[in-house]
Order: C-alpha cells, then sequence, then structure tokens
C-alpha cells in the first residue's frame, strides 16, 4: 500500500475521535484463503505488522482449525454461526442456523446500523443473515461490497465514521483470489497488503474514543490451502493441513498481551467467543469460545 493511500485511511480514522463513545465492540476480519504456513508459519516474512505490532498486543492461537469445509462460504458461516456449515460455496444458500449479527441484534434490540458486514467478494453478502425462522432478515446486518481490499477498508472507515457500529466483519478477499489465480508473488503480495490494512484499521480504531480501549479486534481465515503434498497453493477444499490449519489472533478487551496459546481451537468457536464479549450467548452454537484459555493466560 503506498504512503498516501496509509495517510489516507489514518486521516479518515481521525474522524471518529470527535464522536462519543459506545459499549463494547467487536471488529472480525478475515483475511480469505491464507494457509498457516504463509501467516503464522512465516512468522513476519508477510505479515510485518500482525506479527511485530499487533501480536504484542493480543493473543495468538498457534493450533486454530477449520474442520468442516474448507471452502469460503461455509467457512465464513462456521466463524458466524458456530456450527459447521455444509452450505454452497457460491452465495445463493444461507447458513442454517443464527449468525451473530442475528443473536447481536435480537438479544439487544440495536438497530441494523450497528451491524455491519464489508466484503471483498459479492457472494459474501450472503453472511448477513441466516435462514433460521426464529431470526432472519429482520435481525441482519447492514452489507457492502466493494472491487478491492483497498476500498473494503476505505469504506470500513467511511461505516466507522458515520454509523459508528458495534459489530462488524470485514473480508479482505485478493489473498483467495490471487491464489486461485496461480499466482504465488500476487497472492503473498495480496497479503502483505491485507496486513497492512488491518494495522491501518486498528491505529484508526486507537484513535477515536468510540473504538479505543474498549474494541476488540480478532484477525482470522476462513479456510487455508492445500499444502505441496496435496496439489499446491492454488486451490483448497479437502481436510488437508494446509486447508485446516489457519490464523487467529485477537486483541482488545480481556485477551492477554504477548500471550502464544497452544490450546487447539476451532473456528466455531468464534461465535460464542463474539458473543460472549458482547454479553449474550450464542444459543444455537455447537462451538466453545477462546475467552476461558485467555483468562488462563493473564
Amino acid at each position: 500500500m503506498t504512503s498516501r493511500k496509509y495517510i489516507g485511511f489514518l486521516l479518515l480514522g481521525l474522524i471518529l475521535s470527535v464522536l462519543p463513545a459506545p459499549g463494547q465492540n467487536v471488529v472480525l476480519v478475515v483475511i480469505d484463503g491464507v494457509r498457516y504456513s504463509e501467516s503464522f508459519g512465516r512468522r513476519d516474512t508477510y505479515i510485518p505488522r500482525l506479527w511485530n505490532d499487533l501480536r504484542p498486543l493480543g493473543t495468538i492461537w498457534l493450533d486454530y482449525r477449520n474442520e468442516g469445509v474448507t471452502s469460503t462460504i461455509p467457512g465464513h458461516t462456521s466463524i458466524e454461526t458456530g456450527t459447521w456449515q455444509a452450505i454452497k460455496n457460491d452465495g445463493t444458500e444461507r447458513a442454517t442456523r443464527p449468525t451473530i449479527f442475528e443473536y447481536f441484534r435480537k438479544h439487544t434490540g440495536a438497530p441494523e446500523s450497528l451491524a455491519c458486514l464489508v466484503v471483498r467478494k459479492e457472494k459474501l453478502l450472503s453472511l448477513s443473515y441466516g435462514a433460521d425462522e426464529e431470526y432472519g432478515e429482520a435481525y441482519g446486518a447492514r452489507a457492502y461490497a466493494e472491487r478491492s481490499d483497498t476500498a473494503v477498508l476505505a469504506r470500513v472507515l467511511k461505516v466507522l465514521a458515520s454509523e459508528r457500529p458495534r459489530l462488524l466483519l470485514i473480508n479482505f478477499g485478493e489473498t483467495d483470489l490471487n491464489a486461485h489465480a496461480g499466482d504465488w508473488i500476487a497472492y503473498v503480495n495480496a497479503l502483505r497488503t491485507a496486513d497492512s490494512l488491518t494495522f491501518c484499521l486498528w491505529t484508526a480504531l486507537q484513535s477515536s474514543p468510540i473504538y479505543r480501549n474498549n474494541t476488540v479486534l480478532i484477525v482470522t481465515n476462513d479456510h487455508g490451502r492445500h499444502d505441496d503434498d496435496n496439489g499446491g497453493f492454488q486451490r483448497h477444499g479437502d481436510d488437508c493441513e494446509g486447508c485446516q490449519h489457519i490464523m487467529l489472533l485477537a486483541a482488545g478487551g480481556r485477551f492477554s498481551k504477548g500471550y502464544a496459546s497452544t490450546t487447539r481451537v476451532m473456528q466455531i468457536d468464534l461465535a460464542g467467543t463474539v458473543c460472549g464479549i458482547l454479553g449474550f450467548p450464542a444459543t444455537y452454537s455447537s462451538g466453545g469460545s477462546v475467552l476461558g484459555d485467555t483468562v488462563k493466560a493473564r
């Protein structure tokens, strides 16, 4: 990312500093389709901001896994619902269980503007709500799709300034798109960009009394990619180590600083974690929460 764009994003973040502060917030960033071998497995090679700047401020999990369907839509909906979701990967099916957005709005009475989804891939707009009849569209998120990862962040910062969401899910998708094109250099460069954009987002959050000191930032992946023994980085979708082993980092709130957990945790543990931070249960989640692991570390 150019210095001009970086400064521009910081200036947008400073807009937030003139606004009053709400309660606890969660910002969840999904960097699409990145193997552990290119994230924590390579330390600061491709994610220098996450590794050198954000890791010391939070907790990372070294054994975090997607043991469901290792594709984009199923992975995202497993994150959102706390249940393994074997649904179509084209956006034509919605999650079969309530999402974190629906739990949040139903339990708190929050308006749509306080639950937002900003994504690189248009098919991910289906993540805004699920198909469960107890919840559904009436409790869904406000959703936006953009044409690049940098445009995703620009939209996010505008949303933070104007709508002030308490729950926000972001997808940076160009890592996955470039890997599918078979372009290794473009894949890792997109990862470097997503790393920089995520740190820029953190900087903007910390510049604002709305979000500073009362916001948890969670950074993860929806799935990995085939390891070298199973066809290499271009594709994904099976149960190989490359597809299942992914990254998890959480900073802010109750999360311990500079802690690396070796506890095995699952993608379906995130919904319960997010709902626990915000103060209500993920009623139909079959996963747990990573908050207990953090408490033990403090």
